[in-house]
């Protein structure tokens, strides 16, 4: 099983994301795919993706952010 969009670097799971992450693996999700929807949350997701070995990240701007896409962003992102 495979949660292909969670939002576990939200604020709201601080000091749980350990134990929701394990509740996840014990009920047989292998994998989740954290949404990075611009950069901050960009940032958080790739690091809860290296915590994590079951976390995989994606990054990149939601079109609701889209005005804030540059080059630096984009340079960003690539990294």
């Amino acid at each position: 099983m495979i949660d292909t969009h969670c939002h576990l670097d939200f604020n709201e799971y601080d000091g749980r994301r350990d134990k929701i992450i394990k509740a996840a693996l014990d009920a047989g999700v292998h994998t989740l795919v954290n949404i990075g929807a611009d950069m901050e949350s960009t940032e958080r997701s790739v690091k809860l993706a290296e915590k994590y070995d079951a976390v995989y990240a994606t990054v990149g701007i939601h079109p609701h952010d889209a005005k804030t896409f540059n080059k630096k962003i984009a340079d960003r992102l690539v990294k």
